[in-house]
Parts: structure tokens; sequence; C-alpha cells
């Protein structure tokens, strides 16, 4: 298929990168669930379970599932204590979609240490009907603040949710000093959903040799939020 115009290129990187280099919320989906220690929820009955890839055995973790609404209001929170076998799963606990739940709600999945240190976290955005996910259309608007620390071929950024409500599908862009966009340019994460209050750390590179127009910059955007540059 063509790549002129958007993203659709052959099965193998469908939605992963476009023929500029920019790279999709698909890549960072596909990374968080390819990472060695992961939570997830099986979408087929919300079992969350845990999968340890590593050599290592995982002893005294915490799982923790919460749901929030998209005001960020917390409506429902289960914990665990797991342990988890050197490459192997261990299922926590069911989370299913209850009826006091909106149609379209987050649900967010944390994994912590013995030590307190998270090693895994994982937000799903789920609904009854995929018509649910409209919602967003009228999801109110949020406000986010963006800090950025300049250094040799790297910036990292900090985003911060100061609004009152969630902020979906967060996406941070770095640009130069004529607003363009670097690409391609690497990022520890993105297209992510804050919860009010809450901040996030990114990274961002870019190849040795990478022509910028000026100083770099880094922008960043939200589906129910204003755009913000440092």
């Amino acid at each position: 298929m063509s790549p002129i115009g958007g993203c659709p290129w052959h099965s193998t990187v469908w939605q992963t990168y476009d023929y500029d280099l920019d790279v999709n919320g698909a890549y960072y989906g596909s990374r968080k669930g390819c990472e060695p220690v992961h939570v997830q929820a099986n979408a087929g009955d919300w079992t969350v379970l845990v999968a340890n890839h590593t050599p290592r055995r995982i002893d005294g973790a915490t799982v923790t599932a919460t749901v929030y609404d998209l005001t960020g209001r917390r409506l429902d929170r289960k914990q665990q204590a797991i342990s988890v076998a050197a490459s192997a799963t261990a299922t926590a606990f069911a989370m299913p979609i209850q009826s006091g739940y909106p149609d379209l709600h987050l649900l967010r999945l944390d994994l912590h240490d013995r030590h307190g240190a998270r090693l895994s976290s994982n937000t799903y955005w789920r609904y009854r009907d995929p018509s649910d996910v409209q919602a967003l259309n009228t999801a109110p608007r949020t406000r986010l603040q963006l800090t950025v620390h300049k250094g040799h071929q790297q910036l990292t950024a900090t985003v911060t949710n100061v609004g009152r409500t969630v902020a979906a599908m967060v996406r941070i862009a770095l640009r130069d000093g004529a607003g363009h966009r670097v690409l391609p340019a690497f990022y520890s994460d993105n297209y992510l959903w804050l919860l009010p209050g809450e901040s996030t750390e990114v990274v961002v590179t870019w190849p040795d040799g990478t022509h910028l127009a000026g100083t770099p910059r880094v922008g960043v955007d939200a589906y129910n939020a204003d755009a913000v540059t440092r």
C-alpha cells in the first residue's frame, strides 16, 4: 500500500512508523507489551497478570489496579501481593467492567517491587461499545505544563497535567527553531494518559549530524489540551 499521506505500509510496520520516520502510537504500545517485566489485563475477561521475561524470580511485588472516570475521579481499586517465577507469568485478580462504571473509563495497572520501585505501568481505556469512545470528543478540557532541560543531542521534557481532568493521548514532539518537526527523533515514551496532577519525564534524542534550523524546542499537546512549546 502507498505510504503517501499517511501511515499505511506493509503489515509488518502498519501504524508503527511513517515514510518520513515519524513514530506513531502503535510503536509505544508494542514496546510496552514487549517490556521484560510487564503488567497487563486480558481484554476478554480483564484478568490481571504479570509476565516476567527475565531469568530472575520476582518476589514480594505488588499489583494495583485502579479505575478512573475521565475527570480522574477514582471509582474502584484492587491490590495484591504477587511473586513471579523466572520466565513465567502469574495471575493476580480479575477487574471486569462493573455496571456502575461509565461507558468509557480508564484502568490503570501498576506493578511495584518490594521496595516500592515501579516495575511496570499500563493504562487501558475501556468501553462497552466502540461508539463509547466518542465521549472523548466532549471530555472536559485540561491544561499541560512543560519544563525542558537541554543537553548535547538530548532533551529531557517533564510534562504535568495541571488541570482537573484526565489528559488524553498526550503527545510530545521535537521541533527545530523554525517550528518544523525533527525526524527522526527518539522518545523514551509518548502518547500518554495523565491523571490530574500527574507528571511524566520523557527523554528526547536525535541522531548525530541532524540539521536543525535554530535551537531545538519541544511541543506537547493532548486530545483535550492545547499545545505548549518550550
